[in-house]
């Protein structure tokens, strides 16, 4: 049985550790600290990722967590307060629910696990680092530790219940577009960058592309080369304005559900590029970065049934969702590993008004339990 008051006294002190990614140190020792104390057999990786098992009956399982946060926020701790059955920061900072929440329903688990001697499948337990900065730790995670081809990740700030069912290809794009400087009395002898920018950015495919498709443009800076990467944004007013821009650079990203729409997509951006270097004589350079593979689950799929099953035996009825957002089951899932995602019931997440339900974080617990103890 679930013990509320450890578990949340648990989830407040792990809470309190500063971890945003880069800087999860702390967090990997003192989650190493209480695995160990379990029990279980605790390594780590050449990356600093956390890999911890415990033996059961059956095939192994694997349970995904992530040790870092985002950027903490202004204040300097992390202060919990729990009130009225809900956990949250003080307001000055995150609270980390994201995703300290599952990594305590894992610790209460097993200790539950351990206590009650209750049957249970092979645990094998990844705590990844940098999950927020892309799924670093995923990706550099030393997968010859495991044996388990299954693996569940709560990692969804959204009302128990719900099981994702897809994540989408993420690509990042980077346009330079360089022109020629010209005093402005005579603008004819320059090629203007910011105006060819303006052009190409304008027919470009952005926001909805299409039904499973979106094309975002997030950041822009333009000017004159040697003065916009030396210059603050605010100290550029301060700047003369008598010359014909000759660069500009601008970011965003493609995301999408289907690979082939996604390639169309950027297509059609490289090809704009093109036609707009031949309207104004600007020079543009196109370069992408994968950011995510995606990953598409059907809801017959035996894993996905069994997930469904554990929370209609906790009376909710399963909710299967897309996603947009990415996660260490993007990695996972192109490593051969099949991940699903479900929702931890936090609410707020990467914001100083972050929190969780006690009760949430008590049946997310619940799940875990009745989950690996169904044999």
């Amino acid at each position: 049985m679930v013990k509320k008051e450890r578990l949340v006294n648990s989830f407040c002190r792990l809470a309190k550790i500063k971890s945003p990614s880069g800087q999860e140190e702390d967090m990997a020792v003192e989650v190493v600290k209480e695995l160990t104390r379990l029990g279980l057999k605790v390594t780590r990786d050449s990356y600093g990722n956390v890999v911890a098992k415990m033996d059961g009956v059956g095939q192994p399982v694997i349970l995904c967590g992530h040790l870092d946060t985002v950027p903490v926020g202004q204040d300097k701790e992390i202060v919990p307060i729990v009130e009225n059955g809900i956990v949250r920061s003080d307001g000055k900072t995150i609270l980390g629910a994201d995703n300290k929440d599952f990594i305590a329903a894992i610790i209460e688990a097993i200790s539950v696990i351990s206590e009650d001697s209750l049957p249970h499948q092979p645990l094998e337990i990844v705590l990844t680092r940098e999950e927020e900065q892309i799924a670093r730790g995923a990706v550099n995670l030393d997968t010859s530790l495991l044996e388990g081809k299954e693996c569940l990740i709560a990692d969804n700030a959204a009302p128990l219940g719900e099981i994702t069912l897809s994540a989408p290809y993420t690509d990042k794009f980077e346009v330079t577009v360089r022109g020629k400087e010209a005093h402005v009395k005579n603008p004819e002898a320059g090629i203007d960058a910011i105006r060819a920018a303006a052009s190409l950015i304008s027919r470009m495919p952005l926001g909805r592309v299409n039904d499973v498709t979106t094309a975002n443009v997030s950041f822009i800076s333009g000017g004159l080369a040697g003065i916009i990467e030396k210059t603050e944004f605010a100290e550029l007013s301060k700047q003369p304005s008598n010359s014909v821009p000759n660069i500009v650079k601008f970011f965003g990203e493609v995301r999408g559900l289907e690979k082939d729409l996604v390639k169309e997509t950027f297509s059609e951006i490289n090809k704009l590029c093109r036609l707009v270097e031949k309207e104004t004589g600007v020079t543009v350079d196109f370069v992408m970065k994968k950011l995510n593979d995606g990953y598409m689950h059907e809801e017959k799929d035996p894993f996905l049934k069994k997930i469904a099953s554990i929370f209609l035996q906790q009376g909710r009825q399963p909710r299967f969702e897309p996603t947009i957002g990415g996660s260490d089951a993007n990695v996972l899932n192109k490593y051969g590993i099949k991940s699903v995602v479900i929702s931890s019931g936090e609410k707020n997440n990467h914001t100083c008004n972050e929190q969780i339900a006690v009760e949430d974080l008590v049946e997310l617990t619940d799940f875990l339990i009745r989950f690996v103890t169904t044999l």
